[in-house]
């Protein structure tokens, strides 16, 4: 038995113990996004998802996307890339109707076996069944299974063509990086061979569940607010006081955020950078946005909360923001040096021009003597030393009372983005 330095008796420590802490996990921002399908003239675009998911990576901990039209994209980028294995197992996967559908009114029975063996037979496979069963392989079924086994790569080949393009014109590319970074998930809401009613019967089963939820955060496209309205005033729905409080909250901060003049040129992962630089100003910038929510005379499933947005932000987030840059702007220095002195920057600044023009007949060297020599006794110098000290001083405090402005978040994303 170990002992101490005093000779007491030490117990060994218990290296398989498991340790307990009363510390509790830190409560993370969900932000829940749903989305209906929108088009364009090039076919279904997720540019509308995107702008949401953008915003609501720059003040959520963690964002998941319940869209259709991203879920379906999802489904057949993963189909192209399963090549001709996942083409064959969504073939099969298909009933008559659907195969019916696509032209194939009549089917034998058993097809799908007998395409089984045409998708994983080739001719040295019939080589061997013919010379284990002493008879020839017909020359038509060594045909058919070539035949098929070339459509059936060429039509793999289409499809990693076609989703690539289709990716690429929807803006998918944008939701990759968030993906990529565990960020953003994907709520399951319909498959490649799920009929629409199913998709209608999930989303809106998801959509009631998450209007009772108290522990995400709703941010509902105008289309789905309308759908949500709906399920709540027909009595479908009791939705939690809380999850519209946290909704509305979504709500304003994606509308503060979209507002900026820098946000629609930023790509994903510039803003993912940016959310990790900017800690401590996005806990300020919460605490405004949950005030300012709390505010609202509209619900977040009400038509007219973007024009209650909009008056947010020209009243109070607009003029708090020029606050702000006036702050943090170059020219501070100079502005505190002449408060000080009680100058006036417009006669100084025109002042220094006609002195710079008299100078032309002067030399540089000789004006450098004569300013060393006469700086330090001047009154003026000892003045202008002592503003200029005074000023730094001031400057530096304007600059730590913007930066712990509840807002400084909205500038400074607004800021970095223009770079």
């Amino acid at each position: 038995m170990a002992r101490d330095r005093r000779g007491r008796r030490r117990n060994p420590p218990n290296r398989t113990a498991t340790r307990t802490t009363s510390r509790q996990s830190t409560p993370r921002l969900r932000v829940v996004i749903a989305t209906s399908p929108k088009r364009e003239v090039s076919g279904i675009t997720l540019q509308h998802d995107v702008r949401l998911v953008r915003s609501a990576l720059l003040y959520a901990d963690h964002v998941e996307l319940m869209s259709p039209a991203a879920e379906m994209l999802g489904s057949f980028d993963s189909l192209a890339a399963s090549g001709t294995s996942g083409l064959l197992d969504l073939l099969l996967t298909l009933d008559d109707a659907t195969i019916a559908r696509f032209g194939a009114e009549r089917f034998p029975p058993g097809w799908r076996d007998a395409v089984r063996v045409l998708a994983s037979s080739d001719d040295g496979t019939w080589e061997a069944m013919s010379a284990l069963t002493g008879r020839e392989v017909p020359q038509e079924i060594r045909d058919a299974t070539r035949e098929f086994r070339n459509v059936l790569a060429s039509s793999a080949a289409q499809i990693r063509t076609e989703a690539s393009q289709m990716l690429d014109a929807a803006g998918a590319h944008e939701l990759a990086p968030a993906l990529e970074a565990g960020l953003l998930t994907l709520t399951p809401v319909a498959t490649l061979g799920g009929s629409v009613s199913d998709i209608v019967d999930v989303f809106a089963k998801n959509l009631s569940e998450l209007l009772t939820n108290s522990n995400r955060h709703l941010l509902l496209d105008d289309q789905i607010a309308g759908i949500a309205n709906a399920l709540v005033r027909e009595g479908l729905v009791s939705p939690s006081p809380l999850a519209l409080a946290n909704a509305g909250e979504a709500a304003v901060a994606h509308g503060l955020i979209a507002r900026l003049p820098a946000f629609d040129t930023a790509p994903t992962d510039e803003i993912l950078d940016l959310r990790r630089d900017l800690d401590l100003p996005l806990k300020r910038y919460r605490r405004a946005v949950a005030e300012m929510s709390a505010r609202l005379r509209s619900g977040p499933l009400d038509g007219d909360i973007a024009a209650e947005i909009d008056h947010l932000y020209l009243h109070e987030v607009e003029p708090a923001l020029a606050e702000i840059r006036e702050g943090m702007a170059d020219h501070g220095l100079v502005r505190e040096i002449a408060r000080t002195l009680a100058l006036d920057i417009k006669p100084l600044i025109t002042g220094a021009v006609g002195s710079v023009i008299a100078l032309s007949g002067v030399s540089l060297a000789n004006l450098g003597t004569l300013v060393a020599a006469t700086a330090g006794s001047a009154p003026l110098g000892l003045a202008a030393t002592a503003a200029a000290a005074q000023a730094v001083i001031e400057k530096q405090k304007g600059e730590a009372a913007s930066r712990s402005h509840e807002l400084f978040y909205l500038f400074e994303v607004d800021r970095r983005l223009s770079q």
